[in-house]
């Protein structure tokens, strides 16, 4: 170029320059310009992640320039930490950005970055379950940790034993689990970053077996005297016992010894818990305890009675008893049967044929050994019979008919309701005549010297006549046995009558249905005065009623 001026731009390398003048006839001094390499940090290494805390150093590799240092900074302005060679040794326990800057020649400065981030070591915390232990027949059980977790949570792992194998079983930050069937142990697993994870403590939960009542024995009975002694004993039992009932014996005896002083029955039982199950009841056992059997004295109320007709009570007295069996023999009391009907302390009898029988009772109070009363002998005498050997029969009112009777024992005739003894002509006879004036039965009586009887009847219908309507009127009722009562005749042949007898006022002063000539001219229990008095007179004659009135006087004295 033949400027004076020489301008150059973006040359790579060192350049120098000179002028010729005058055809090359002269030359300037020469003018070098010297070419700088771009100043270049290079690359650091040693630096990124690192957990809890950074311990190393921190190395420059292909830089170009002078190095002018390395600086720090925490997230604000940076700092010289007086270093300029290529590698800078740190130890920090928090995150730190480092720059390192060269300069080479006239270019300007260059500067490398590198960042030490400090991840937090894993920190699972503390694992707690929510129960020590649980019960195998229905349970709920969870683990979750207390405290800061630090990292994420890779899941919960459980196991039946330490040395495993350990299972996955879930990623939250709490587990929960039902129905639990073996004891199990449990952990959770942190991992924050590049940090190695962190395990918890490991967790425990037994599961209790369930609880068992098992089974009371030595329960027993006693007879006899106060007190009755013994001991109950439980086994195959499952848990802690609780408690008796009732007692003496309290919480973790498994034999209880006994001293009642009472009469009756104790029913045991006792409470047993297993952990955390339910507690629950063994088995029942039961101590009884009772008075001796006595079988008290036996009476009958009647030693000697009549065959098929008395009946008698054998009764006990001063017994301790709570079952009664009666029985009986025939035979003076080489055999016995029982009677079954019977089971208290009275056994009655009756209607037995002739012969000798023995009672006896054999009790027992409650469980205790039976015992035997003494023997009561019961003596059946034979009855006389008796057969009335005419049949019965209808005649006309006021007949007479021969009756003819055989039989053994003394025998007494009665005739139905006020029939007059003079009815039957002989009435301490089997044989006799009867004129009777009643329907009826007439009952013969036979009965021998130990008051035993038997009975026969012989029943008499009648025609009956129509009514004669002879009524007495005149009453003289002075004891002397004529006219002492108002007379109706044959008014016993009529059953349904009435009669009614007032006095001239026409006050009432007597009535009766029927009436049985029997009226002796009192009121109220004293006799009336001497006077005329009106009857009415009612009957039922033959198919209907009939009604007589007339008027009667009396005559006694008074």
């Amino acid at each position: 170029s033949t400027n004076p001026v020489r301008s150059y731009f973006s040359i790579q390398n060192n350049l120098c320059y000179r002028v010729i003048h005058n055809n090359g006839a002269d030359t300037s001094t020469i003018y070098c310009v010297t070419v700088d390499d771009t100043s270049n940090a290079g690359t650091i290494t040693g630096g990124g992640e690192q957990c809890g805390v950074a311990n190393d150093t921190l190395r420059v590799t292909n830089g170009v320039g002078s190095p002018l240092g390395w600086y720090w900074s925490t997230g604000g302005s940076y700092n010289s930490t007086g270093n300029t060679t290529n590698s800078y040794p740190y130890n920090v326990s928090g995150t730190t950005y480092y720059a390192y800057v060269v300069k080479n020649g006239v270019c300007p400065a260059d500067t490398s970055r590198d960042t030490v981030s400090i991840v937090p070591y894993s920190n699972a915390a503390a694992a707690i379950g929510s129960a020590p232990a649980v019960c195998i027949t229905s349970n709920t059980f969870s683990v979750s940790t207390t405290g800061t977790v630090t990292g994420n949570i890779i899941g919960w792992e459980s196991a039946s034993s330490l040395s495993g194998p350990w299972d996955s079983i879930g990623a939250n930050s709490t587990y929960s689990t039902t129905n639990l069937a073996v004891p199990t142990y449990y952990h959770l697993i942190v991992k924050s970053g590049i940090c190695p994870p962190d395990t918890s403590n490991n967790v425990f939960v037994n599961v209790d077996a369930a609880s068992v009542g098992g089974t009371l024995s030595g329960g027993t009975d006693h007879c006899g005297p106060l007190p009755a002694t013994g001991t109950l004993t439980l086994t195959g039992y499952t848990g802690n016992i609780i408690g008796w009932m009732p007692g003496p014996c309290g919480a973790g005896v498994s034999s209880c010894t006994y001293n009642i002083s009472n009469y009756g029955s104790t029913v045991y039982k006792v409470r047993v818990k297993n952990g955390t199950c339910p507690e629950v009841f063994s088995s029942m056992d039961s101590v009884r305890v009772a008075e001796n059997s006595v079988a008290g004295i036996a009476d009958a109320n009647k030693d000697t009675v009549c065959a098929y007709s008395t009946p008698g009570v054998v009764s006990l007295t001063g017994q301790t008893a709570t079952a009664y069996h009666w029985e009986v023999s025939n035979n003076g009391g080489t055999s016995w049967t029982a009677l079954p009907m019977f089971a208290g302390p009275f056994a009655s009898y009756g209607n037995l044929p002739p012969g000798t029988l023995n009672f006896q009772c054999v009790v027992n109070n409650h469980f205790c050994a039976p015992a035997v009363s003494n023997s009561v002998t019961v003596v059946i005498n034979p009855s006389p019979t008796v057969t009335i050997l005419t049949n019965d029969t209808t005649i006309d009112q006021g007949a007479t008919i021969n009756v003819f009777a055989t039989g053994s024992g003394t025998p007494v005739w009665t005739a139905p309701s006020t029939g007059n003894p003079s009815d039957i002509s002989s009435p301490n006879t089997f044989n006799t005549s009867i004129t009777a004036y009643l329907p009826g039965a007439y009952v013969l009586t036979v009965s021998d010297g130990s008051s035993c009887m038997d009975t026969d009847t012989l029943y008499i219908d009648m025609a009956v006549q129509p009514f004669s309507g002879i009524i007495s009127n005149a009453l003289t009722p002075n004891g002397d046995g004529i006219n002492d009562a108002f007379y109706v005749e044959s008014i016993e042949a009529y059953k349904t009558n009435s009669l009614k007898i007032f006095n001239e006022y026409g006050q009432l002063i007597y009535s009766a249905s029927p009436y049985a000539n029997d009226w002796k001219g009192t009121y109220n229990n004293a006799r009336v005065p001497d006077g005329t008095y009106f009857y009415v007179l009612t009957l039922k004659d033959i198919d209907k009623d009939k009604e007589f009135k007339g008027y009667i006087t009396i005559l006694g004295g008074k």
